[in-house]
């Protein structure tokens, strides 16, 4: 248990944002290995599966992991929740409007902003707030869930990376 909990406060040392966690029995979990066909319902994928336990159920599943957005749109997913919508939600918009009619510069569009996903930082609110800022919207980057002065000269260089690429990309695709 002990171990566990160094587990945890490592991770959110480190600025980890959320953690997931999935309890099940050793019976339950060794019984999975061998027959995962039984276990479709559980979080143990990357959401495909659970978009297949929601089909018919009324319930809808938004994806918040950039990486995988076009993936999980494709397998019925409903849209996404991630925080990169900070960064561009129009690109989203209209990945989300065109996967289906465009599938090829969807899937263009789908691998640059998996690549820009990775700009997230643990600075997060604060420097969605700082590229925000580039993109004219005034607002302070005071955030109550992380240190302003954490956004380093580096962030905020690659906020600026992100913007320029976001301009390239609305050129491109509107």
């Amino acid at each position: 248990l002990e171990s566990f909990i160094d587990l945890i406060r490592g991770y959110f040392d480190q600025q980890g944002m959320h953690m997931q966690f999935n309890v099940v029995d050793r019976a339950t979990l060794l019984d999975a290995q061998k027959h995962p066909e039984k276990y479709s319902g559980f979080a143990f994928g990357m959401g495909l599966e659970r978009i297949a336990l929601l089909k018919g159920s009324g319930c809808k599943l938004y994806n918040a992991n950039g990486q995988t957005l076009l993936t999980s749109l494709k397998a019925g997913g409903n849209g996404y929740s991630g925080i990169m919508a900070n960064f561009h939600p129009d690109l989203l918009a209209w990945l989300f409007n065109n996967y289906q009619t465009k599938p090829e510069e969807a899937e263009h569009l789908s691998a640059i902003l998996s690549m820009a996903s990775f700009t997230e930082s643990p600075a997060y609110p604060c420097t969605a707030k700082y590229y925000l800022q580039l993109e004219g919207i005034p607002m302070e980057t005071y955030a109550r869930s992380a240190d302003e002065k954490a956004v380093t000269a580096y962030q905020k260089e690659v906020m600026g990376q992100l913007y320029h690429l976001n301009e390239q990309l609305r050129k491109y695709y509107y």
